[in-house]
């Protein structure tokens, strides 16, 4: 009898059979780490800075360095930042599945950290207790309750609500009205915009769609959010609401996706 009739149905053929169907394609073997790395070093810089020195970052991005409630939320702007890069890196090194928890539980640990720092604009504590509450159970329970698509699907909605709506998160937060700014809309949007991108990269995931063009797909987002708030309507953000540097954000973002594509070829 030939060996090939001997060995079917063996488990070592079938096992050998599954590693050749589970491997991965040329696409994602010729996938460099430089714009995924790259990614990531650029948001987690700019979280580190934007979290330890919001007065400077303000201050380089020729802002009023002096508003403190915006300075406070770019503090927020920065915790987010982090969350992202720790969600960016851990989708490529272990998958959809612990993108997905680390992105319930990193969200859960900046909302926590940014209790604090909402002390001194008075916001009530209750909601954002309620909240760390809320994603550390969905990212503890992350295989038991939807999995990824929850936590793509609540990052995303929560993210794209804040950016498009950042006078009436105000009012929700309940900043005071001398507290509000131009530039605080401004800031509480890149908020809300930074949150959406880990959102959609983990759907992206989800889906099915291989890391290159999630990670594109997600800073593409990104550049299209932060340069939306360039071109908004001053009559909704407020004349002095800034453009220059939300259009440098969104062309370093751009040209990090570009490079996504391109190099996965």
């Amino acid at each position: 009898m030939p060996i090939a009739e001997r060995l079917k149905g063996s488990p070592f053929v079938l096992a050998d059979k599954k590693k050749v169907e589970t491997a991965p394609a040329k696409s994602e073997q010729k996938w460099t780490f430089a714009p995924l790395v790259a990614s990531v070093s650029v948001f987690a810089l700019a979280g580190a800075l934007c979290w330890v020195s919001p007065s400077e970052v303000l201050s380089a991005a020729g802002l009023d360095s002096n508003n403190v409630p915006a300075r406070l939320y770019m503090r927020q702007v920065g915790a987010w930042q982090l969350v992202a890069a720790c969600v960016l890196w851990t989708g490529h090194v272990n998958g959809v599945q612990a993108a997905s928890r680390a992105a319930l539980l990193a969200s859960a640990l900046a909302v926590l950290a940014c209790i604090p720092v909402n002390e001194y604009l008075d916001r009530p504590k209750n909601e954002a207790v309620a909240g760390v509450v809320t994603l550390a159970a969905l990212g503890i329970l992350n295989g038991r309750l939807g999995g990824p698509r929850v936590a793509a699907g609540v990052l995303s909605f929560i993210g794209l609500l804040i950016h498009f709506t950042p006078i009436e998160t105000a009012e929700l937060y309940q900043i005071q009205a001398e507290q509000r700014s131009p530039l605080l809309f401004v800031m509480i949007s890149l908020m809300g915009a930074t949150i959406f991108t880990s959102g959609l990269f983990v759907g992206a995931l989800a889906m099915g769609l291989a890391h290159p063009r999630a990670l594109a797909g997600s800073l593409l987002a990104n550049a299209v959010l932060t340069s939306n708030l360039a071109t908004r309507d001053a009559a909704y953000l407020g004349i002095g609401a800034p453009k220059t540097a939300p259009l440098v954000w969104s062309v370093i973002t751009t040209g990090l996706a570009a490079s996504a594509l391109v190099l996965s070829r």
